[in-house]
C-alpha cells in the first residue's frame, strides 16, 4: 500500500510587521520602522450629501522609529484594493508591487516623490491618509476598462509602508523609468496587517 503523502498546513496570519522578502534591506530589522495600528473613519452619508465631496476613507497610521536616526516615512497612498470576501483593505504607502493586467495599457507614466513624515528616533507618529470610500478594479476583457466597487465592513488592514533614512526627491531633468526604479528601490519597505480601530463617521 502507498504511503500517504504528509502535508504542512500553512502558517496562520498573525499582527505583525515583517520584512519584505523580494527587497534588499538597507537596515537591520531592530531599526525598521513598526507599525502598531491603523484608525479608520468615514465621511457619513449626511455630510456627502450636505456638500457634494466624494466619500472618503481617512486612515492615522501608528508608526515607531525605534532606531538611532530619523526616519523619512513615506506618507502618499500609492496603491489601494479591498476584498469584499476578506472584507481586507490593502493601502500601499510604497511603491507598488501589482502588474496591470497584459489588455490595459498606460498611456503615460510619470511617477511621483511622496510626501514624508520624519519619525524622530524612539519615537512614535501618526501617519495621515485619506483615500476614496470607492475601489477601480480593472475590467473584464472587451468590458469597460475599470469597474468602481464602494469600500465595505473593514475587518483588516493590510499596510505596506517604505521609510529611508534620507528623503527622495526628483531629480532636475531625471527620466521617468529612472526615477521609478529609485523609487522601487529606496529605503525599506515593512507590511503588517492589523485590526483596525472601531470604524467611526465623520
Amino acid at each position: 500500500m502507498a504511503k500517504k503523502k504528509s502535508v504542512k498546513e500553512k502558517p496562520k496570519k498573525k499582527d505583525l510587521n515583517r520584512k519584505e522578502s523580494d527587497r534588499k534591506k538597507s537596515m537591520t530589522s531592530d531599526k525598521l520602522a513598526k507599525i502598531h495600528g491603523v484608525a479608520i473613519s468615514r465621511t457619513s452619508q449626511a455630510a456627502e450629501a450636505a456638500t457634494g465631496a466624494r466619500a472618503t476613507l481617512n486612515l492615522g497610521i501608528d508608526v515607531e522609529n525605534p532606531g538611532d536616526k530619523p526616519l523619512y516615512v513615506w506618507a502618499t497612498t500609492k496603491d489601494y484594493a479591498y476584498d469584499p470576501a476578506t472584507r481586507v483593505l490593502s493601502v500601499d504607502l510604497a511603491e507598488p508591487v501589482k502588474q496591470l493586467p497584459p489588455y490595459i495599457k498606460m498611456i503615460s507614466d510619470h511617477p511621483r516623490a511622496p510626501a514624508q513624515v520624519v519619525v524622530n528616533p524612539k519615537s512614535r507618529a501618526t501617519i495621515k491618509v485619506q483615500i476614496p470610500a470607492k475601489v477601480n478594479r480593472p475590467g473584464p476583457p472587451g468590458g469597460p476598462t475599470w469597474v468602481e466597487d464602494p469600500i465595505g465592513p473593514i475587518d483588516r488592514v493590510d499596510v505596506r509602508l517604505q521609510h529611508a533614512t534620507e528623503p527622495i526627491h526628483h531629480r532636475a531633468g531625471e527620466p521617468p523609468p529612472e526615477f521609478r526604479k529609485r523609487l522601487r528601490e529606496h529605503g525599506d519597505v515593512v507590511r503588517a496587517e492589523i485590526t483596525p480601530a472601531t470604524e467611526k463617521e465623520k
